[in-house]
């Protein structure tokens, strides 16, 4: 089984990218084929998810990949 390879994502982030897609915590986890408990661990910085799961997020949030390696949010991003 390989081995899974953490994304090392900003949770502010993760949290921006799925208010900005205008998702709540249940339907990104949906959309995401995971739990919303993990959705909040990523959000929070307890759990990050892996990198195939960064690249999902980031079509489901129509945010590109390296967006969620900021330190922060951006500002201005449309």
């Amino acid at each position: 089984m390989p081995k899974k390879i953490e994304a090392l994502v900003t949770p502010e982030v993760m949290k921006w990218a799925r208010v900005k897609a205008r998702l709540s915590v249940e339907q990104a986890a949906e959309k995401l084929d995971r739990t919303a408990e993990e959705i909040e661990q990523w959000e929070s910085g307890t759990n990050k998810p892996s990198l195939a799961q960064a690249r999902k997020a980031e079509k489901v949030y129509h945010i590109p990949l390296a967006t969620f390696y900021l330190h922060e949010p951006p500002q201005g991003f449309r």
